[in-house]
């Protein structure tokens, strides 16, 4: 397992066992199941710390762990993808908006994987765009964005045949679309038997992975620039219902793992 997915197993093994924090031998125990040795995750638990992903809290020989706050947005934003879209219709309109003056270069692109994750495209030089939709958030996402950063933002249509192509073309719909309905094959085949016990916790991280990965990059787009394209939102439906079924399957094994049966509190899209 390379180093990527080593990490993202760890982020995964505080969503899937439902704990808000953990202590290293919870992490090495719960990461032996997809192979991971105990030397492996311990550094990667001290990087994780060093570069911000992981919050430590406790004694030195009683640690405990848990995703970081900017972590944790990613997740709850990750969660909020994969429950129901929003069917209100899209009226064509686009938040287009400008990057501030003088950023610089760690400020500039940590505004830019902010504008990616949640669908901007640039247009130009400094200058991104995303339908605005829904439409009742628009503003207020290009306000938390860039407002007190100084850029600017205008909501309307977007004219300009060229540039509007080029723009749906970076969104690369159709290999999200394929990349989906792989994924949704392989989820199909484990809902029509889930495993229980170690294998269904298992199984929900390695699906889990690749799902997060691929919703992590969904660029939040109205259905009607999607098209006949609806493996994403298939994948969504179906996930849910395994995860659900391997959730119950695996909770005995978790029981058994952990010391502690807090689970996270419910949160909201």
């Amino acid at each position: 397992m390379d180093a990527e997915s080593t990490r993202a197993l760890v982020v995964g093994l505080f969503v899937v066992s439902g704990r808000a924090s953990l202590t290293a031998s919870e992490l090495i125990a719960l990461a032996a199941c997809r192979g991971v040795c105990a030397s492996n995750l311990k550094s990667h638990l001290t990087r994780m710390v060093a570069d911000g992903s992981l919050a430590r809290s406790g004694a030195p020989r009683s640690y405990r762990y848990s995703p970081s706050r900017t972590r944790g947005f990613v997740i709850d934003s990750i969660r909020s993808r994969l429950q129901r879209r929003p069917s209100e219709p899209w009226d064509g309109t686009w938040l287009v908006l400008t990057l501030p003056r003088g950023l610089d270069r760690a400020s500039r692109q940590k505004l830019l994987r902010r504008l990616r994750f949640r669908g901007f495209r640039p247009l130009s030089a400094g200058c991104f765009a995303r339908p605005a939709w829904p439409a009742a958030g628009a503003r207020s996402v290009a306000e938390r964005l860039i407002g007190d950063a100084g850029g600017a933002f205008v909501i309307g249509p977007l004219e300009g045949e060229r540039a509007l192509s080029a723009l749906l073309r970076s969104y690369g719909l159709p290999a999200l679309d394929r990349r989906a309905a792989r994924l949704l094959a392989r989820t199909e085949r484990a809902l029509a038997a889930p495993p229980i016990g170690e294998r269904a916790f298992a199984l929900r991280l390695e699906l889990g992975e690749p799902i997060a990965r691929l919703f992590s990059e969904d660029p939040l787009l109205p259905p009607a620039l999607w098209g006949e394209l609806r493996a994403l939102g298939q994948l969504a439906a179906s996930f849910s219902k395994l995860d659900a079924a391997l959730e119950r399957g695996s909770r005995s094994f978790l029981d058994r793992l952990l010391s502690g049966p807090v689970r996270l509190p419910a949160r909201s899209a």
